[in-house]
């Protein structure tokens, strides 16, 4: 796809449009601040469609995706990974747009094209961005884009591995349709079944919360050391059980830190419930090493 001559800096590696990146490990929330930021209505943003009709102009014959999720969406089933419902306008991560999932000098013009179109007319407007991925590399995106804003979103270590735990195995139990919708990577796993029962085989070990803790610590270590770097005016960090506890409160804060008009808080804010679940046998018997290792992040935001 060419990069559109609107938005994209003379290098190519950027545009111009006011952004927010809205950034955390996976499975600490950012998939509910992002929802609830883009029904302010003040931004364009990424959606499951999105994606899915990116992929299917690049598929060939017969690849007729969109269809597919509308069917999902018709039938009221979730992602599979939470309880979130699977719609056509559930914002979604630019990861699953490019390879390597994240933003670079050589994949922002991919990003900035799809959102250009997008915004059809709007030359200004506003580009709402979401994508775990990318959490250590605020710093990096800050050089592509200067005028971008960053809402991050920090969670409990051990909760947010207990719940990447289960998201990986419940995405390696058997074939999530939604998720190969999105992920090229996913999909071309689903192909190769040895590599697929593989993968299943080395989820389901108790050893796996050993990898996660250690990339957990590798991603906050590095967040940390690029936070205090990022001027004050282009930041704001919500904890994702401060945002359980008082939705309202959190989302006013966050809304008033983008400067977006608030009529919509409250309805977003009864939208936001707490989950209830017991740690998974595998992430209990390892709580110990996994504070360890991301003992700066816990002392920061008080975990």
């Amino acid at each position: 796809m060419e990069p559109p001559s609107h938005g994209v800096t003379a290098a190519g590696a950027a545009w111009t449009n006011p952004s927010c990146f809205v950034l955390g490990p996976h499975r600490s929330g950012t998939t509910i601040v992002c929802s609830a930021l883009a029904a302010s209505g003040a931004f364009v943003c990424l959606t499951a469609a999105d994606i899915v009709a990116f992929h299917e102009r690049s598929g060939g014959p017969g690849d007729d995706r969109r269809s597919a999720l509308s069917e999902l969406t018709r039938r009221g089933e979730t992602r599979g990974i939470d309880a979130v419902p699977i719609s056509e306008d559930l914002p979604e991560e630019y990861g699953f747009l490019v390879p390597g999932r994240r933003l670079t000098p050589e994949t922002a013009p991919v990003v900035a094209a799809v959102y250009r179109e997008l915004a059809g007319d709007a030359e200004d407007a506003r580009y709402l961005l979401r994508n775990p991925w990318d959490f250590p590399n605020a710093a990096g995106i800050l050089d592509l884009l200067p005028q971008a804003r960053f809402v991050f979103v920090a969670r409990d270590p051990v909760e947010t591995i207990d719940s990447q735990l289960r998201a990986i195995r419940l995405l390696l139990a058997g074939p999530s349709e939604y998720h190969a919708l999105l992920d090229l990577r996913y999909r071309r796993l689903l192909r190769r079944p040895l590599r697929f029962a593989l993968y299943r085989f080395v989820a389901g070990r108790p050893r796996m919360v050993d990898l996660l803790s250690r990339s957990l610590g590798r991603d906050t270590a590095r967040w940390l050391r690029d936070l205090d770097r990022l001027p004050a005016e282009h930041r704001i960090v919500t904890r994702y059980e401060d945002l359980i506890e008082d939705p309202a409160g959190e989302l006013k804060r966050i809304y008033a830190f983008l400067e977006l008009p608030g009529a919509r808080i409250d309805p977003v804010a009864r939208e936001i419930r707490p989950g209830e679940r017991v740690l998974h046998q595998h992430v209990a018997a390892r709580i110990p090493s996994i504070r360890a290792r991301t003992r700066l992040f816990r002392e920061r935001f008080g975990y």
